[in-house]
């Protein structure tokens, strides 16, 4: 709720928004909708700059296209949203290894997003 507190954001959201749910046929198309749902858009974006790890630069042009211009309290919001991906990634990873062996690809992933969740809390 905190993260979520200005209604005026919210629409319909992919909430896995990653390139395997990405086609480009001349224009981009989603695909997957099966997580869809209410939210912040924020959350979207930071899938796309959580899961794909966009450098600094990618992320200030990725937020300047989808809103511009950009406030700080927007760039903040953001990250707050990057950390919760995080989280969120790392609970269905640790899932998937529940059931079965994580591949190297996903072992990385986990290692890697474990990593910046130590870095700081969520909000």
């Amino acid at each position: 709720r905190r993260l979520s507190a200005d209604p005026s954001r919210l629409c319909l959201c992919h909430n896995d928004l990653t390139s395997a749910n990405i086609l480009d046929t001349g224009s981009l198309r989603l695909i997957d909708w099966e997580y869809a749902a209410i939210g912040d858009p924020c959350f979207d974006l930071a899938t796309v700059i959580q899961h794909h790890g966009l450098a600094e630069g990618q992320v200030e042009c990725l937020l300047t296209a989808y809103k511009d211009p950009v406030s700080d309290e927007d760039r903040h919001h953001l990250r707050r949203y990057c950390r919760l991906y995080d989280r969120v990634l790392a609970l269905w990873l640790l899932a998937i290894g529940c059931n079965t062996d994580l591949d190297p690809e996903q072992v990385e992933q986990l290692a890697s997003v474990r990593s910046r969740i130590a870095q700081g809390p969520l909000l």
